[in-house]
């Protein structure tokens, strides 16, 4: 009996395990600073849309803890993906980096506000220098959301490793789109996680098995014992 319990009760504590996966949705823009002609040197020029918006996601290997307070949860990202209507900064390109990812939760877990800025280089090299284009994105936890393009980087930083510390921007390149305003974060299933989590009658069945099963052992073992008595 205690074994069936165990099991069981290993079983609903491996649901913890499974990733998760946390969707954002941001304001629409309610500003836009577009660059001024002719495009600047080598820079690739482009202006956001009035009616654009930050989407994005990010996973974790097991769900966020709960009452988390603006807590830096770098160490458990397993991918994430955002777009502000020009980039898309995400963990499987080379060029992107994370420079902050902060997120508040409630007693469930969910997220209630997140403090995040990323970085992507306009290209791809082993280190980058002075003078180099990058973007940006930045969700902020006081409700301002910013997205930025062609940003020159004025001194890198080694932390994070071949990031921006110092920048400025060259009218002539840079564009940029904000809003003040929060965003809407939604926690989504993954699909692993959706596939193995059984239904709630499932685990109801599950358990009146268990119990069934133990109490027709225990009616065994009674019976045994009264027959050799």
């Amino acid at each position: 009996m205690k074994r069936l319990l165990l099991a069981f009760a290993s079983a609903l504590l491996s649901l913890n395990a499974w990733a998760v996966t946390y969707q954002y949705t941001g304001p629409v823009y309610t500003s836009v600073t577009n660059f001024t002609t002719p495009c600047a040197g080598t820079a690739v020029c482009q202006n956001y849309s009035p009616a654009g918006q930050i989407t994005g996601q990010f996973t974790t290997a097991a769900p966020l803890g709960t009452n988390l307070a603006d807590v830096s949860i770098v160490p458990q990202l397993t991918s994430y993906s955002f777009a502000d209507g020009i980039h898309t900064i995400s963990s499987s390109d080379s060029r992107s980096r994370v420079i902050l990812f902060r997120v508040t939760t409630d007693l469930t877990g969910q997220i209630t506000n997140a403090h995040i800025s990323l970085q992507q280089w306009a290209t791809a090299a082993v280190s980058h220098v002075t003078g180099d284009f990058f973007g940006a994105i930045f969700i902020s936890s006081a409700g301002t959301v910013i997205a930025q393009h062609n940003q020159t980087c004025d001194i890198t930083s080694a932390s994070p490793t071949d990031s921006c510390g110092v920048t400025s921007t060259n009218p002539n390149a840079y564009s940029n789109a904000f809003a003040v305003a929060f965003g809407v974060w939604t926690t989504l299933a993954s699909p692993a996680a959706a596939a193995a989590i059984p239904t709630l009658s499932a685990w109801s069945l599950a358990l009146l098995s268990v119990l069934l099963a133990g109490m027709a052992w225990g009616f065994r073992s009674r019976l045994f014992h009264r027959s050799r008595t």
